[in-house]
Parts: C-alpha cells; structure tokens; sequence
C-alpha cells in the first residue's frame, strides 16, 4: 500500500459514514416534523415522513410524539439510508463503467 492509499481509504470511509448519518437523521428529522405537527401547532405532512402513519392517540402529547417521533424515525431513517446507498451504487456502477472504453467499444 502506498504512502497516498492509507489516506484515500480514511477519506472514503469517512465520506460513507456521513453520507449514513445524514440520510438517518434526515429520517429522523422528517419523522419529528410529521408528529410534532399537532404539539406544534400544524399539519401532518406525509412527504417528510412517508413510512410514517397517520395516528390518533389519548395520552400525554409529548410522550406520543417522542415515542413515535423514535418509532416512525428509525423505519424512516431505514428507508432513507437503503434508497440513498442503492442510489450511490447505480451512480458509482455507472461512473465505473463510464470510465472502461471497452464497454462503449
């Protein structure tokens, strides 16, 4: 491995893990949006969250909205971070593939 390798590996790595931690709080964020519309005093919008469903619940309305905002989040963050790295891939393939002439003869 030469000296300029290490460095480029750490690079991508680091790179993949925010891309990760982006899409899961993204999920995150979207899931507190969608339940905290009714504690903050707006509408549920199903485009920031799309896993997430439409519930109505007695009980003490901050509860509610952590346990769901968690719930709702992680399938959320889940469906965000499978759909992001399937995207990179396609992109990554085609990029690789874009660069090997004997495939565009």
């Amino acid at each position: 491995m030469g000296r300029g390798e290490g460095a480029d590996i750490v690079k991508i790595v680091r790179s993949a893990w925010l891309f990760t931690v982006v899409l899961a709080a993204l999920g995150y964020v979207g899931a507190g949006l969608f339940y905290g519309g009714p504690l903050l005093g707006f509408t549920q919008e199903q485009f920031a969250c799309p896993i997430c469903p439409h519930v109505d619940g007695l009980g003490d309305p901050l509860s509610n909205f952590v346990r769901r905002t968690l719930g709702g989040g992680t399938l959320n963050a889940l469906s965000l971070v499978t759909v992001g790295w399937f995207f990179r891939g396609v992109i990554s393939l085609g990029k690789r593939l874009g660069t090997q002439s004997e495939f565009f003869g």
